[in-house]
This record gives C-alpha cells, structure tokens and sequence, in this order.
C-alpha cells in the first residue's frame, strides 16, 4: 500500500476515532437523562406526599377541635344545671359569665374547624391535580425513558462497529505510522492528530508552513509534520486538482 494511501487511511482512522469518542460522550449522559426523569418524577412524588400530609395533619386538628367542642358542650351542660340550683344572684352572674365565655371558645373552635374542613377541600383538590400530573408525566417519562434507551441501543451498535472498522484499518497501516499518530494524538488536545494542509496553510494551528515542506507534502513520499503544531499534515487537494490528478492517471 503506497505511503499516500496510508496517510489517507490514518485521516480516515482519525475521523473514526472522533467519532468513537463522541459516541462514548453521548452513552455517558445516558444515565444522566435518565436521573433527570427520575428525580422529575420524585418532585411529583414529594409534592404528592405533601399533600397527603397537609390532609393528615389538618384531619387531625379537625377531630381534635371536635374532642375541645364536645368538652366545652359537656362543661356548659354542668354549668347550666348549677343555675338552677344557685342561691344569689352574684353566684347566678359568675355562672352565667363562666357560660357565655366557653361559648366564645366554642365559636372560635368551630370558626377553626369549618377553616379546616376549608384547608382539607383544598388540600384534596391538590392531590387530586398532582396525582393527574404524575399519571400524565408516568406516561411521558415511559416514551422519554424508551426513547433514550433506544438511543443508547443505536449507540452502542454505532460504536461496535466503528471499532471494529478501526481495527480493520490499523491493520492495513504500517506500525510506525500508527504509532507516530498514536504519540501525537495523546499530546493534542481534542485528539486530532493529523491535518491536511490547504494553500500551504496547516488547518490544525492555521499557520503557514515553509515552501519546500508544501512542495514535498503534495507527493505523498513520506510521513509528515508540521513544523509549527507538530501534528502530522497531508496535501488537500481542491477538487480540480484532483481532476488533473485523475486525468494524468488516466493518460
């Protein structure tokens, strides 16, 4: 295989190797998105839970200010029997004082209780809004969560069988190309390690590079680097000079 073949063969490795690497970016958020579903289905989780509370919590002060109304009802019972039974008129007050003021706790434990049954009204309406959500988003989360791990599946497959096309071209490229790609690329940022030269311009720093490297560059006759990046650099050719390239061939 001739030396341009294999240079092109690395450039084509280098794209496939990129491509792996995105592949592994994207399969590593998987488990991300996923925790984002989840911990948005746990926020209706919370908020129905809340609610459930809130109901509990208010029910009990209901039946509590039940209990304190039966007490106050059975206290003004007693009091109202010893009015009958009073000998003076100041005593007669005091009782009849003592009444009128459990009276007023009555009112207010009975204002405090129609507040609740209000407050349960409306907790209840929120569980009923939250439940409805968390079903709505029960059916969201399934299509989002087999989405992602049909996507996860493609991935995979992709990344199975870029690998395996690496594999194929590395065996088809000379060791000490593979091994000088290989040095440069763990020494570059991004991992590009080879890149072509248009106009005497290396795409990989964007600087010019000497004459004589361009000259040698575009016959293909050894492995070369930039003098500036280091990173290995080949001839782009435009596509009319490919022609004439083809055309010569041809002849």
């Amino acid at each position: 295989m001739s030396i341009k073949t294999q240079i092109l063969q690395l450039v084509k490795l280098q794209e496939i190797e990129l491509d792996i690497k995105n592949i592994n970016k994207l399969i590593s958020k998987i488990p991300e998105e996923l925790d984002v579903l989840e911990r948005q289905r746990n926020e209706f989780e919370k908020k129905i839970e809340a609610a459930r509370n809130a109901i509990e919590t208010l029910q009990k002060q209901y039946r509590a200010g039940e209990s304190d109304s039966q007490a106050i009802v059975s206290r003004m019972e007693k009091e109202e029997d010893k009015l009958r039974s009073v000998k003076n008129n100041k005593e007669y007050q005091a009782l009849l004082a003592g009444i009128e003021h459990l009276k007023t706790d009555q009112a207010a434990i009975e204002d405090r209780m129609l507040e609740c049954l209000e407050e349960i009204e409306g907790a209840e309406a929120t569980l009923s809004e939250q439940s409805a959500a968390l079903k709505r988003f029960e059916v969201k989360l399934s299509r989002e969560r087999d989405a992602i791990n049909r996507k996860a599946d493609q991935a995979k497959k992709e990344l199975d069988e870029k690998q395996k096309t690496c594999s194929g071209l590395e065996d088809s490229i000379d060791p000490a190309f593979i091994k000088r790609y290989r040095h440069v690329r763990a020494a570059k940022a991004g991992g590009v390690a080879i890149a072509p030269v248009h106009n005497a311009v290396c795409k990989g720093c964007h600087m010019n590079i000497p004459p004589q490297v361009y000259n040698d560059l575009q016959r293909f006759e050894a492995l070369t680097v930039c003098p500036k990046c280091q990173r290995i650099i080949y001839w782009e050719m435009d596509p009319s000079d490919e022609e004439a390239a083809d055309e010569s061939a041809e002849k």
